[in-house]
């Protein structure tokens, strides 16, 4: 009995992973269009574009959840850091002296990388700075239930205090 439901499970598998690989082949052939209209648009600037989305590729990778949240995120702060020095190197003419003088300069590069940073910082802080914040909400409202609580003794008494019987 045990073995059939492995067995089952196993073909289940195989059937879910047959039916993802024409996704990911879709996926796949759209990130080389798209890497393909890049570099044909955007020349020079697109080595830009490739080395600041580095980051971006990590966090794909490290992220197996359904959704991909962390990765979202990696990606919007990345491009936020990103695309002001795609814009500036378009503006000045897309040259190789421009785009070396760009990749020189460590702020640019910092720059691109702490946004990324960011990213990563705020997808895993985001649920601690969250809990202390309903924490302190649930302690401002125990505080003022012990104060009601308190100003209902001095009015009725002690008695209200006990026990209700079972």
């Amino acid at each position: 009995m045990a073995r059939a439901d492995i067995i089952k499970a196993a073909a289940q598998k195989d059937v879910q992973e047959q039916a993802s690989q024409p996704k990911n082949k879709i996926k796949l052939g759209a990130l080389g269009a798209l890497c393909l209209l890049m570099a044909v648009f955007l020349q020079l600037s697109f080595v830009l574009v490739l080395i600041g989305m580095f980051p971006t590729a990590i966090a794909h990778l490290i992220d197996n959840t359904k959704n991909r949240v962390k990765y979202q995120c990696v990606l919007a702060c990345n491009i936020s850091g990103l695309l002001p020095f795609v814009a500036e190197l378009i503006s000045r003419g897309n040259e190789k002296q421009q785009i070396q003088a760009l990749m020189s300069d460590p702020k640019t590069l910092f720059v691109i990388y702490a946004s990324a940073g960011f990213g990563f910082l705020l997808v895993n802080a985001s649920p601690y700075m969250a809990a202390w914040f309903v924490k302190s909400i649930n302690v401002r409202k125990a505080k003022y239930i012990y104060q009601v609580q308190e100003q209902l003794v001095e009015e009725w008494g002690p008695e209200i205090m006990q026990t209700l019987p079972k």
